[in-house]
């Protein structure tokens, strides 16, 4: 019988103190959470599938199933089928360009730190969910996608799918930035509204930013995408700890998001205004509280 040898790459990450981690084939069964902690610096978006960077033990134990990336998602009219594959791919870079941006800003909060995204279905939801786990993950479900995608023509855009996925990455950006916000309903002391406000307010900086140098005419018919999906996302469960706001609160976030950055266009331009997330969160915190409550 021949036998195979099989050479693994070991991916040698070093820290600016000089230790050093090896990634090999061996799953540590760690969050990306628990790998920055154990000084394993990562930088990046991966599928929740791959084995290097998203550990699978973990992944078990702290997801609900994720779908295999193989799973069809919808067949069209003309039979071409939807996967979770090919809505990984683009969702994986839009949270990879604006992590990207953020790194360029010098943002230490960004820095070397990893999540690992994913697709699952949650039966419970008509309209579907997503979800950012402090650990590190973030996931979705098609069925979320496929709503925005069907609002009316005044209220989406492409960037509906770009909202949606940097709603859930602003999620991530609170959790590596210690936000009180976010904190405090992790410790059950408030309602989620006010780290749901200002995740659509991120969402919608960040989204304005990686598209600053769109001519103003597309740049308008596409941010419809991200004022409409954060109106069409609010609710009116008041007493529910789960309140995400009313959409009005909803889209009044996002559009403030998008004027932090077209009200600084030239200083973000000329690179006098380099924003982070801390201080995008910052001022999407204070208008949450001063407008929104």
């Amino acid at each position: 019988m021949i036998k195979f040898l099989l050479v693994f790459i070991l991916i040698i990450i070093s820290n600016e103190a000089g230790s050093v981690k090896i990634i090999g084939l061996e799953d540590d069964g760690k969050t990306p959470l628990q790998k920055f902690l154990d000084n394993q610096l990562i930088s990046g978006v991966y599928d929740v599938h791959n084995p290097i960077y998203c550990s699978q033990k973990a992944k078990k134990q702290y997801l609900p199933e994720i779908l295999p990336l193989d799973t069809v998602l919808k067949v069209m009219k003309n039979g071409n089928q939807v996967t979770v594959k090919g809505n990984m791919d683009i969702l994986v870079s839009i949270i990879k360009n604006a992590l990207d941006m953020l790194n360029k800003n010098s943002d230490l909060m960004t820095y070397k730190k990893h999540v690992c995204v994913g697709f699952f279905n949650d039966e419970k939801a008509i309209n579907g969910n997503a979800y950012s786990h402090g650990h590190g993950y973030m996931i979705f479900d098609f069925k979320l996608i496929q709503y925005l995608y069907n609002l009316p023509d005044e209220m989406r855009s492409s960037w509906v799918f770009d909202y949606l996925a940097l709603h859930e990455f602003a999620h991530q950006l609170q959790y590596w930035n210690a936000d009180e916000e976010i904190l405090n309903v992790v410790k059950n002391k408030q309602s989620s509204k006010n780290s749901e406000l200002a995740a659509d307010c991120v969402s919608a900086a960040l989204l304005t930013n990686m598209n600053i140098n769109l001519p103003p005419d597309l740049f308008d018919v596409s941010a419809v995408g991200i004022t409409g999906g954060a109106y069409a996302l609010g609710d009116f469960l008041y007493e529910s700890p789960d309140h995400h706001g009313t959409p009005e609160e909803r889209k009044k976030a996002a559009q403030f998001g998008i004027n932090m950055i077209i009200d600084n266009m030239d200083s973000i331009k000329s690179g006098i205004l380099k924003h982070t997330s801390g201080s995008i969160l910052k001022s999407c915190n204070t208008f949450v509280k001063l407008t929104l409550n």
